[in-house]
C-alpha cells in the first residue's frame, strides 16, 4: 500500500506533551503517597510547562499555535456530524474536537497549579504563595485544589479513551505522531491542512527562558 508521510508536530510540542504527562503522574502519585516535597517539585514543573505552552501557542511552529487549531463551536459540531459518515481524515495538527479537549486540559491544569500555589494542608505543606492571602481564601483554594483533581483525572481518562477509539474505530494513530512528529497514512487518505513548518528555535529559547525564569521566581519566592 502506498503511503505518504506528513510533518505534524515539532519537537517542543512533543517534549512538552511527554514531560507534562510525567509531571502530572508524579504530582498525583506523590500526593497520594504523602511525598509532599516531590509533589511541590512536580507542581512547579507543571507551572513551567504550562507557561511555556502558552507562549509556544503564539510563538511556535504552525500546528502549535492556538490560532491554527482552535475552531469555533459550530465548526466542531459540523466536524462531529461529518465524521460519522465520511472516511477518516488526517488533520495536520489537532482536529476540531481534539482542540477543545486540549484547551480544557490546559485550563484544568492551570486551575490545579494556580490553586496549588496558595493551598495549605494545615499540617506540613503550604503552597509558595499561601502566606500572602488570608486563611479563609486559603481554605477555599485548598478545597478547589482537591476537587479539581477529580475532574482533571476524569478528563485525562476521556482523552486516553478518545485516542484508543480513534485507533480502533477510525484506524487513525494519534499517538505515533506525538512520538516521532510525523503521520504516515495511505496515499488516498483525505488531508486537512498543510504540513507543519520548521521549528523557530530562537523563539523556542525565548519561551523556554521566560518559563524557567517565572517558575524559578515562584519557587524562590
Amino acid at each position: 500500500m502506498n503511503e505518504r508521510c506528513y510533518r505534524v508536530w515539532d519537537f517542543p510540542v512533543r517534549a512538552f506533551h511527554w514531560l507534562l504527562l510525567a509531571a502530572v503522574l508524579t504530582a498525583i502519585v506523590s500526593a497520594n503517597t504523602n511525598q509532599m516535597d516531590l509533589h511541590l517539585w512536580a507542581g512547579h514543573s507543571i507551572l513551567g510547562l504550562l507557561i511555556f505552552r502558552l507562549l509556544w501557542g503564539f510563538l511556535g511552529s504552525p500546528t502549535a499555535r492556538f490560532g491554527h487549531f482552535v475552531r469555533s463551536p459550530l465548526a466542531t459540531l459540523r466536524y462531529l456530524r461529518e465524521a460519522r459518515r465520511q472516511p477518516a481524515t488526517l488533520h495536520i495538527g489537532h482536529n476540531p474536537l481534539g482542540a477543545w479537549s486540549v484547551l480544557a486540559l490546559l485550563t484544568l491544569l492551570a486551575i490545579q497549579v494556580g490553586t496549588g500555589l496558595f493551598a495549605d494542608d494545615e499540617i506540613l505543606t503550604q503552597g509558595p504563595l499561601a502566606r500572602h492571602i488570608d486563611e479563609g481564601l486559603r481554605q477555599t483554594l485548598t478545597g478547589l485544589h482537591k476537587l479539581n483533581i477529580a475532574v482533571l483525572v476524569g478528563l485525562i481518562g476521556l482523552h486516553v479513551l478518545a485516542i484508543a477509539l480513534y485507533k480502533i474505530i477510525r484506524k487513525q494513530d494519534l499517538l505515533g505522531p506525538m512520538i516521532i512528529g510525523t503521520a504516515c497514512v495511505p496515499a488516498d487518505t483525505p488531508v486537512d491542512g498543510a504540513e507543519n513548518g520548521p521549528t523557530p528555535w530562537g523563539r523556542f529559547l525565548l519561551a523556554l527562558a521566560i518559563a524557567i525564569g517565572v517558575t524559578a521566581g515562584v519557587w524562590l519566592h
